[in-house]
């Protein structure tokens, strides 16, 4: 019985099998081996290298003295193992000598699909055949030869005529112990092919053929019971991780040689070529993993990849100060990591990043004077904050918001008077953007008339210290509505005046000439009823003007009512963006679950409350405004009976 282990290596190889050596069909006998090996050794003493071939249609080997002469020792040593690996003639049925490649390979595949002796010898021919090709040629026909050969080399050994037709050779039944059985000689040909695919995939590795790797593996995939794909797929991983670990070795030695307080150009340029590099290996190697359909055999490599992920986020976070660069690449690391402690550290580091985005765009805001924001990108930053982060954060955010409140207010301008004189002077009305830190809210100070507000003189930021007294924090602009109304007031009051002082001439020239005044007596009582009246109508005018007096203080209680509810309802609806914004559905922690579904289900809850009051409040506006209306209108007929 002849052992696989017993094969020689120079067996192994197709292009020195012995009868390919001697040209000679695998089922020649004894005498044509001989009379073949002195014809071709008498040619070589006579310098004649280009012996004539039987296979002239399969590349050419080359001979000497000492090769014929081994050749036949291995005939003579193991014939049964030569003859596994060569063609058959089987009596003349097969012409291997006048044909083409294209002639040969048609002429066998014909044979092949026959479920006879010949057919079965057909279908081996073909394997060895192809196998020869793909060992002999180059380029990328060369893998569609080994696809070929190992389809037939996997047909042949599932075969059981072939192996009755070896076992019933005469050639092999004179050997010293007999003819080897079918099974010794299936385990030898399964060998001899593995160990053949193994050869081309690691001489693809040391060439880095990618493309070629692919091919091999995939070949090796869909004939897996002849190639036990999983020991195969094993060694190969564990070759492609130890060369592809090796690879991204270099690449972090070079960046860990970037000396901090390097210049950034050149830091960023030896950062930018080690991603590129990176990236290259893992293309190269994605397609390699591909073939094999499972990532698991280069959890290694993968993990090789997240750590040198993570270590050029953190090289281009620290020195180049690039932040959405060491975002990209954190993220991408936690991606491949197969390692759950390497996911978890990608996980922080990603949380780190984000974290020092918001704070560098909150900064950006602040610059621009755009608080809002700021303290928008402050809030996100927190959700990303460890608990010794937080405090931080909220300093910070403490700032922006006392940043926002009193950013615009003019602490030099502190004393405006609110003092009146029978209902005309100056007076606050109104109230906007509440702040519930400071209790403090901006009003207009008017300059009123019979305590109705008539020009908007300026804007303050103010708390009530109740009792219509104030804590003044400072001037803030009119808004550009106030502005326009101001100019407006004062050139309506311009006219009035201008058109009093008309009349009053006009009066006064009239009354000289014509106007004599009457004595008590001849007073008719038509004027003393309407003095009687005017009187009246003034009392119901004052009357009127504390009503609407008591409903602007009404009105303004349910602004600020309003607009801190308003401000809470931003504030939620800040922190649910944020969250949002951060994480994908289902990807919420459960500590911030939490808070957010609580944040939702209190903002859902106050808002009906919030829009109730605002319907409220615009309806009470609007009848004040009438009401309004209605008494300049009164004030205006009272004034032209004087």
């Amino acid at each position: 019985m002849v052992q696989a282990s017993s094969i020689e290596s120079s067996v192994v190889s197709f292009e020195r099998n012995a009868f390919r050596l001697l040209s000679l069909p695998a089922d020649a006998q004894a005498k044509e081996i001989y009379r073949q090996q002195q014809r071709i050794q008498n040619a070589l003493e006579l310098g004649d290298d280009d012996v004539v071939s039987n296979f002239a249609f399969l590349p050419k080997v080359s001979l000497s003295a000492e090769a014929i002469l081994e050749a036949v020792n291995r005939v003579e040593r193991q014939r049964a193992v030569e003859e596994l690996f060569w063609v058959h003639q089987v009596g003349g049925k097969f012409d291997f000598e006048s044909g083409t490649i294209e002639k040969v390979l048609s002429s066998l595949r014909a044979d092949a699909g026959q479920n006879t002796t010949k057919g079965s010898v057909a279908q081996h021919n073909l394997a060895v055949i192809f196998t020869c090709l793909a060992h002999g040629l180059n380029g990328s026909r060369r893998l569609d030869y080994w696809k070929d050969a190992i389809q037939y080399w996997n047909a042949t050994l599932a075969n059981d005529v072939f192996w009755q037709f070896m076992q019933d050779r005469d050639e092999l039944a004179g050997l010293n112990g007999g003819s080897p059985s079918p099974n010794d000689l299936r385990s030898i040909a399964r060998e001899v092919i593995q160990r053949a695919m193994l050869t081309q995939i690691w001489i693809a590795i040391d060439n880095r053929e990618y493309n070629e790797i692919a091919t091999l593996l995939s070949i090796i995939r869909e004939y897996k019971q002849l190639f036990e794909a999983d020991s195969t797929l094993s060694a190969v991983g564990n070759r492609m991780a130890k060369d592809g670990s090796v690879a991204i070795g270099g690449i972090l030695d070079r960046v860990s040689a970037i000396p901090e307080g390097a210049d950034k150009t050149i830091a960023r340029a030896t950062l930018d070529t080690a991603e590129e590099d990176l990236h290259r290996i893992g293309e190269n190697f994605d397609a390699i993993i591909q073939a094999f359909g499972a990532a698991n055999a280069f959890a290694g490599l993968y993990d090789a990849r997240a750590l040198a992920l993570k270590k050029l986020s953190v090289a281009f976070f620290n020195l180049v100060g690039d932040e959405q660069a060491a975002l990209r690449l954190a993220m991408a690391a936690g991606a491949i990591a197969c390692d759950p402690n390497l996911r978890d550290e990608a996980e922080v580091g990603c949380r780190f990043i984000r974290r020092s985005l918001c704070c560098s765009e909150a900064v950006v805001f602040i610059e621009q004077k755009n608080y809002a924001a700021a303290e928008e990108k402050f809030a996100s930053a927190l959700t990303l904050s460890t608990d010794e982060q937080k405090a931080e954060i909220l300093e910070l955010q403490q700032g922006v918001r006392r940043a926002r409140i009193f950013g615009n207010v003019d602490t030099t301008s502190r004393s405006p008077s609110l003092s009146t004189f029978n209902g005309i002077g100056a007076k606050f009305y109104g109230s906007r953007d509440f702040d519930k830190e400071t209790n403090s809210y901006i009003t207009v100070h008017w300059f009123v008339f019979f305590y109705l507000p008539i020009i908007p003189i300026a804007c303050y930021r103010v708390a009530d210290r109740g009792h219509n007294l104030y804590t003044i924090y400072g001037r803030v602009p009119l808004t550009p509505l106030l502005r326009k109304y101001r100019w407006g007031a004062l050139a309506a009051a311009a006219l009035l005046v201008i058109g009093l002082m008309v009349n009053s001439g006009s009066s006064s020239g009239n009354s000289a000439s014509t106007y004599t005044p009457p004595s008590v007596s001849s007073q008719p009582t038509e004027s003393f009823s309407t003095n009687t009246s005017q009187s009246s109508e003034k009392e119901a005018i004052e009357a009127e003007r504390a009503e609407l007096k008591r409903l602007s203080d009404s009105l303004d209680l349910q602004k600020q009512d309003i607009d801190q509810q308003s401000a809470d309802l931003k504030r939620m609806q800040s922190y649910i963006r944020s969250v949002k914004d951060e994480y994908t559905e289902g990807a919420i922690p459960e500590d911030v679950q939490e808070q957010y579904n609580t944040t939702v289900d209190d903002y859902n809850n106050k808002l009906p409350s919030y829009n109730a009051a605002v319907r409220g409040y615009n309806s009470d506006l609007q009848q004040y405004q009438e009401r309004i209306a209605a008494f300049n209108g009164r004030v205006n007929h009272y004034n032209a009976t004087q």
